[in-house]
């Protein structure tokens, strides 16, 4: 591969894609209309369900591309919802990783942060105790929990992993599905999150 490939990528809208684009051409032609297609979204999803969840993608603080980053706190934004923040312990610098996003967040993005997730913790989760002490007392956030490592074999999105896609379908994805969401429930604290999500006055 040349080096100019790899300047260029897909731009891919709603599963479609669209076109192949260097960075320039997204910030001069697409961003605008990649905003517009979020928001018809939204407002679809809106009508459509109850809740709503959003999964951002990488780091909310890339300063150099937060301008024009649609992947993160814009899109909490447009939606006008609370954001949790998740860190991922497995690769080290996770307190780190909190209090530099909180720092770099304007003060109305910092409002918008609601609650921490530790991520990916090896080891017993009651031995990171004092971890949680501390972030709840620097960030006046609190940790909602610490999700222990767990082994599965869906894809990775964090294109830093290396890990090969292993499911071979849809039953075995549902299983996984299944087994990550019991370990959830068993080590998130679900009353502070569907407070945070709906209200004190829709939790019971």
């Amino acid at each position: 591969m040349h080096e100019s490939d790899c300047l260029y990528t897909y731009l891919r809208v709603l599963w479609e894609t669209i076109s192949t684009i260097n960075g320039g051409d997204y910030q001069k032609c697409w961003h605008n209309k990649a905003k517009q297609t979020i928001q018809s979204a939204l407002k679809q999803l809106d009508q459509q369900y109850d809740l709503i969840f959003l999964e951002g993608a990488g780091s909310p603080v890339e300063m150099n591309l937060k301008e024009r980053d649609l992947a993160n706190m814009a899109v909490a934004e447009m939606a006008d919802v609370p954001v949790i923040l998740v860190a991922d312990i497995d690769r080290g610098g996770a307190f780190a990783s909190i209090a530099g996003t909180l720092a770099l967040l304007d003060q109305e993005e910092r409002n918008r942060v609601k609650g921490l997730i530790i991520n990916k913790f090896h080891g017993d989760v009651t031995s990171f105790a004092l971890g949680s002490e501390w972030l709840e007392t620097y960030t006046r956030l609190p940790v909602l929990g610490v999700i222990p490592y767990i082994e599965h074999d869906l894809a990775e999105e964090d294109s830093l992993s290396t890990q090969e896609v292993l499911t071979a379908n849809v039953i075995e994805k549902d299983a996984n599905y299944e087994k990550l969401a019991k370990r959830l429930e068993k080590h998130l604290d679900w009353r502070k999150l569907l407070t945070i999500m709906l209200g004190e006055a829709h939790v019971h």
